[in-house]
Formats: structure tokens, C-alpha cells, sequence
């Protein structure tokens, strides 16, 4: 039926100062929908389920960090992931790109 065809699922956030910060999540039909938090590719499924059970609205932003590692984590103890070093978690905010 369609031949060649390349699969795209994105994440896509906004941000907007007069609005809160936005998630969409964009499948490889165009299909556009908004989440609270997205996970893709093989491991999704175990990402998800801890996203599942310990994300809430009001994290604070250690929370949140904690909750990338403790899913970092999970795929090292599911999958052969062997880089010696942590993984470089980046924070967005109003000002700018920061290494947390």
C-alpha cells in the first residue's frame, strides 16, 4: 500500500509566556494529540509505566530530574546500555537552556 515509507513520531513542546508549557505528541499518520508526558522507540514501554505511576502536575524540578534518572535507570537494568557516563539531562525555562 505505501511503499517507501518513512515512520516519524515526535514529541513536540511549546512554550508560550502567556500560556503554560505544552506537550503534543505526533504520530507518523499526522495525527496530533496533547500529553502530559511521552515516551518513544523500544523502551517506551518501560518509561511509560514509571511515568505512569510516579508523574504528577505540580513536580518540582528536582522531582522531574529524579524521575529521568529513575527511567535512565530502568533501561540500564532492561537493556545493555553501557556509557560510563550519566545521561545529560538539559532544563528549559524562561531563562534559557540549562545542564541540571
Amino acid at each position: 500500500m505505501l511503499r517507501n515509507r518513512i515512520d516519524a513520531l515526535q514529541e513536540v513542546s511549546l512554550w508560550d509566556e502567556e500560556y503554560e508549557p505544552k506537550l503534543f505528541w505526533l504520530d507518523e499518520y499526522g495525527s496530533l494529540l496533547a500529553v502530559e508526558y511521552g515516551a518513544h522507540g523500544l523502551g517506551s514501554n518501560f518509561i511509560l509505566s514509571i511515568l505512569d505511576r510516579h508523574y504528577h502536575v505540580d513536580m518540582t524540578r528536582e522531582e522531574g530530574i529524579q524521575l529521568l534518572k529513575d527511567c535512565f535507570e530502568q533501561l540500564r537494568s532492561r537493556y545493555i546500555i553501557n556509557s560510563p557516563n550519566p545521561p545529560c539531562i538539559k532544563c528549559i525555562d524562561s531563562h534559557g537552556c540549562q545542564k541540571c
